[in-house]
């Protein structure tokens, strides 16, 4: 396989990354993202198409000294030790080879095992091996991938070569267990999300660990909540990894530790969680670090996030203003997406969808947003249409805010589903909009969900 060095603009560009993505499945083979940009779109990529795909936990020689290796070798050992297993990447400069030479002789003794590192996504391990991958392919040259593995291996999520039809079912498997919550049927729910969760998918453990936290569809168990939400922050997901930092801090399964919390607040601000980006930039302004805290403000207000713009907006001292023509159309715009909800028209309420929107939504229950992609988000409005009779939503109140020609629409609804039983379930809905000719471009959802 291959990994990557440099190019953030590029894997960020999910159009361009495409097609090396969908060569490397043609050709059997994997790839690994060096962990280092936010914007890498790799991830995402991967899981739609079945590319066996992980993420570097460190990078071992950002600093390129004795000293500065060997402490994010310790920092990457800690990593495996609690993780079951984690990856680093660096380049084959002289000094980077010697240190890790001389760390993996001992390695073993202290619980690390050194595995290869396509064997670890592909599930065949046949030897204890550290590889340094160096090609002589302009694409490779001077990289290295290392993977190091405490006591169990963790496949990654669909390996190269599966089948088609293993694709296709597990995507299945994930609408119908998104339906099953949806509905409330969480005994159907939770046992489909293990089994998705326990074939490596990062869907289902994210959702199990809710669950298992929520103690819904069968009992509370923070302790294995705190375990499956590690599995997916392995995997680099954002909304894991904030989980994470959520349990640390409350002592949701473990022990407090402050440090534990802001180390994995950190990682999911780093891997793209505008929520993280925006708590993040509060802390440090609490701590009086201005700079660093307007940063990430910049950052989470970028990604859509309406509560950064809005305290971006509160630090200049300016009120956003809209211009009122745009905020008519924009309310227009909204009337129409609830006229398509009630006439149950969901191809109307994907088609104002991007390609690439990023869809977060927390059901009933969750107290953390997963990523949901398009199959998904339309079969979540198709699962309350079906189970309902009768259906009706209304829109109780928008505030929109405007910045550099996006558009973020800030909304409560009241959703009525009539079955067998009435449920109304309240959605607080945030959109990130484009004007594009007369209506509108969706390049972001946030839909939290209460009963």
């Amino acid at each position: 396989g291959i990994t990557n060095h440099m190019g953030a603009k590029f894997s960020a560009a999910q159009d361009a990354f495409l097609p090396v993505l969908e060569e490397l499945r043609s050709r059997g083979l994997i790839y690994v993202d060096d962990g280092t940009s936010a914007r890498s779109t790799a991830g995402q990529i991967a899981r739609e198409l079945g590319l066996g795909f992980s993420v570097a936990q460190v990078q071992i020689d950002s600093e390129k000294s004795a000293a500065g290796i060997e402490k994010a070798l310790d920092r990457l050992e800690r990593a495996a030790l609690e993780n079951g297993f984690a990856i680093g990447v660096g380049t084959s400069l002289p000094v980077t080879i010697k240190q890790v030479e001389k760390w993996a002789k001992d390695a073993q003794e202290r619980g690390i095992v050194l595995r290869d590192l396509s064997g670890r996504l592909h599930g065949w391990l046949s030897r204890l091996s550290l590889r340094l991958v160096r090609s002589s392919t302009p694409l490779t040259r001077g990289l290295c991938a290392l993977l190091f593995a405490a006591s169990v291996l963790i496949v990654a999520n669909v390996a190269p070569g599966t089948e088609p039809s293993l694709l296709h079912r597990e995507m299945v498997e994930t609408l119908e267990a998104y339906a099953d919550f949806k509905m409330g049927r969480y005994d159907a729910a939770r046992p489909k999300w293990r089994a998705l969760a326990e074939k490596g998918n990062v869907q289902g453990m994210l959702n199990l660990a809710n669950m298992l936290l929520a103690g819904q569809g069968g009992a509370a168990d923070p302790a294995e909540a705190l375990h499956w939400y590690r599995r997916a922050a392995a995997q680099g997901d954002a909304a894991a990894m904030l989980a994470l930092s959520r349990a640390y801090a409350e002592g949701e399964g473990t022990a407090p530790d402050s440090d534990q919390a802001v180390r994995w607040l950190v990682a999911a601000a780093e891997h793209g969680s505008t929520t993280a980006q925006r708590r993040l930039a509060l802390r440090l302004r609490a701590a009086g670090e201005g700079e660093g805290s307007r940063r990430w403000l910049e950052r989470a207000a970028r990604g859509g996030d309406a509560e950064a713009r809005s305290a971006l907006a509160r630090l200049e001292g300016v009120k956003p203003e809209i211009d009122p023509a745009l905020a008519a159309r924009a309310h227009d715009f909204l009337s129409d997406l609830v006229d398509a909800a009630n006439t149950r028209d969901t191809d109307w309420l994907l088609s104002a969808l991007s390609h690439d929107a990023k869809i977060e939504v927390a059901l009933p229950g969750q107290t953390q947003l997963q990523r949901m992609d398009r199959p998904a988000y339309r079969a979540l409005w198709q699962a309350a249409f079906d189970g309902a009779a009768r259906y009706n939503l209304t829109r109780a109140w928008i505030e929109l805010d405007e910045s550099d020609g996006v558009i973020t629409a800030r909304s409560v609804l009241h959703e009525y589903i009539v079955g067998d039983e009435t449920r109304k379930i309240t959605l607080d809905e945030t959109l990130t909009m484009a004007a594009v000719g007369k209506g509108f471009r969706i390049d972001g959802i946030v839909l939290l969900l209460k009963e």
